[in-house]
């Protein structure tokens, strides 16, 4: 079973269910890093499905961390741009077969959110060769890469700032000030609710 995001109101009825637990970890100060991991797969198997277009991403995501961790061991060994630009030429490789699919007889080659995830990931490799990323951890690489809120609507994250805000204690009062309450503002205003 897949279902579209946008489609109707059963995606929200979801979103709002699994939210439950993360606004329970969230008023009790809990990180919700790990249940995040959970509920992005979850959903991903919601809005992907069990096909073809799940072992694309599957491929996909084995193919770019290759890449990503290739790439941090060997920036380690040398700063070549030759060698930088192979690796993000194989960081693009994905996209690059999306976008030429089509004019095959395969047909098209990808899943929903293919350009806002591989640009997250070519985004990594950037930041490798410039020094901005040090080490890269395989768990919060494939969180941040397929956090599903971002799949098919973007927006391009950086992988420091989402590694950063998964680390941050938030207190009570702030989660429930700065985070709670202005998204469920922001949720009933999607639902064309006024306050």
């Amino acid at each position: 079973m897949t279902f579209s995001q946008y489609g109707d109101y059963f995606y929200l009825y979801i979103l709002l269910l699994t939210s439950i637990p993360a606004i329970i970890l969230g008023l009790c100060e809990k990180k919700i890093k790990y249940y995040g991991m959970i509920a992005t797969a979850f959903m991903i198997l919601l809005i992907v499905g069990v096909n073809v277009h799940l072992k694309f991403l599957i491929a996909f995501m084995v193919i770019e961390v290759i890449v990503v961790k290739g790439y941090e061991y060997v920036r380690k060994k040398t700063d070549s741009k030759l060698v930088y630009r192979l690796f993000l030429l194989a960081s693009m490789s994905p996209i690059i077969i999306n976008k030429l699919s089509p004019y095959t007889s395969m047909g098209t080659i990808g899943f929903i959110g293919i350009s806002y995830l591989n640009f997250r990931t070519i985004q990594m490799v950037i930041e490798i060769y410039d020094g901005a990323i040090k080490e890269v951890k395989l768990l919060d690489m494939i969180y941040f890469v397929l956090f599903f809120p971002t799949l098919s609507s973007g927006p391009i994250d950086r992988s420091r700032r989402f590694e950063k805000e998964l680390e941050k204690n938030i207190s009570r009062s702030e989660y429930i000030n700065e985070y709670l309450a202005p998204g469920i503002k922001k949720y009933l205003w999607g639902l064309d609710i006024s306050l």
